[in-house]
C-alpha cells in the first residue's frame, strides 16, 4: 500500500448501521424480529380493547399499543431497526435507509405478526361463553362513515390517515438518524408515545392506530364492511409514508457533499503534493552531502600526486 492509500483509508468515511439502516445481522433474524415485534403490539393493542373493563379497570387501547410499541423497539430496535409497521418500512426503503427486498421481507413478517396475534384472540375468544368473534372484533375495527364512532365520512378519515402516518414516519426518521445506542433509545419512547397521542385522536374518528397490518388482521375476523373499508387503511397510510420518506431523501441528498469529478480529483491531489513536498524536502537535505564527498576525493588525489612528483 503506498503513502497516498494510506492516507486516504484513514480519512475515509465509516458508515455505522444503526436503526432504520441495514444492522449487520441476517435478514432472516432480521424478519424473526420484525414478526416477534409486530406480534406484541397488535396483541396488546387489540387485546387490552378486546378485553378490558371500562368499568373496573378502564385503559385506553392506543396507550397499550405506544407502551408495547417502545417495549419492541428497546427489545428488538438493535436487530431489525424497530419497524413493526408497513408505514415506517416505507418509509425507510423511500429514504435509502433499507433496501427494497428487505423492505418486501419485513412486510411479510409484519403480517404474519400481525395475523398471529389476531389469531390468538380469536382462540381466547372462542372459550369465552355467548361471544361472537366477528361482533367482539368490530370493535377494533377501523372504518369510516357509518361505521365510524364520531361518522367521519371518507375524506376526512383519508386526510387524518395521510397526515398521522407521515408524522408517525417523520418522528421515527428524525429520532434514529445516526443508529447509536442513545439514538435507539430516543425512537423508541419518540415514536411509542407518537403512536399513543395518534391513536388516541383518531380512534373516536376512525379506530384506526395508523398501521394496515393491524388494521388488515382484525378486519379479517370482524363483519364484513371491515375488509371492504380496508383498502383506505392502506392506501392512506403508505401515501404518507411515501410522503415523508421523499422528503427525508430530498435533505439527505441536499445535505450530502458534491461529489463531481472535479471535486473527487481535487481531493485525489492534495495527498499526493504532500508527498511531493517530502520528496523535495528530502533531495534538498541530501543534496549539499554530494559535492563535499566529491571535494574531499579530489584533495586526496592532489596530495598523492603532488608526493609522487617530489620524489
Amino acid at each position: 500500500m503506498t503513502s497516498v492509500d494510506a492516507e486516504r483509508a484513514e480519512t475515509a468515511p465509516r458508515t455505522i448501521p444503526g436503526n432504520g439502516q441495514q444492522p449487520a445481522t441476517g435478514l432472516l433474524l432480521r424478519a424473526g424480529a420484525e414478526l416477534l415485534g409486530t406480534f406484541l403490539v397488535v396483541l396488546a393493542g387489540a387485546g387490552v380493547v378486546i378485553f378490558t373493563n371500562t368499568s373496573l379497570a378502564p385503559f385506553p387501547g392506543p396507550i397499550a399499543t405506544g407502551l408495547a410499541t417502545i417495549a419492541a423497539m428497546y427489545a428488538l430496535g438493535r436487530i431489525s431497526g424497530g419497524h413493526f409497521n408497513p408505514v415506517l418500512t416505507l418509509a425507510s426503503a423511500v429514504a435509502g435507509r433499507s433496501g427494497w427486498r428487505d423492505a418486501a421481507v419485513y412486510l411479510l413478517a409484519q403480517l404474519v405478526g400481525a395475523f398471529g396475534a389476531a389469531l390468538a384472540l380469536v382462540a381466547v375468544l372462542r372459550n369465552v361463553d355467548g361471544t361472537k368473534v366477528d361482533s367482539v372484533f368490530r370493535v377494533v375495527a377501523a372504518g369510516y362513515a357509518e361505521h365510524s364512532p364520531f361518522q367521519v365520512q371518507l375524506p376526512g378519515v383519508l386526510i387524518v390517515e395521510i397526515i398521522g402516518a407521515a408524522v408517525l414516519a417523520a418522528v421515527y426518521l428524525a429520532a434514529s438518524k445516526d443508529g447509536k445506542g442513545n439514538s435507539l433509545a430516543a425512537a423508541a419512547v419518540s415514536v411509542g408515545l407518537t403512536v399513543a397521542v395518534l391513536g388516541q385522536f383518531a380512534q373516536s374518528l376512525s379506530n384506526s392506530q395508523f398501521n394496515p397490518v393491524r388494521a388488515l388482521a382484525t378486519a379479517a375476523f370482524a363483519e364484513p364492511w371491515a375488509l371492504q373499508q380496508q383498502w383506505l387503511f392502506w392506501v392512506a397510510p403508505l401515501a404518507g409514508a411515501l410522503l415523508t420518506g421523499m422528503v427525508a431523501r430530498l435533505i439527505s441528498l441536499s445535505s450530502a457533499a458534491p461529489t463531481t469529478p472535479e471535486a473527487a480529483l481535487s481531493a485525489d491531489a492534495e495527498p499526493v503534493a504532500v508527498v511531493v513536498e517530502k520528496v523535495e524536502e528530502t533531495v534538498v537535505v541530501e543534496a549539499p552531502q554530494e559535492p563535499a564527498e566529491s571535494d574531499r576525493a579530489a584533495a586526496e588525489h592532489e596530495e598523492a600526486r603532488d608526493f609522487f612528483d617530489k620524489k
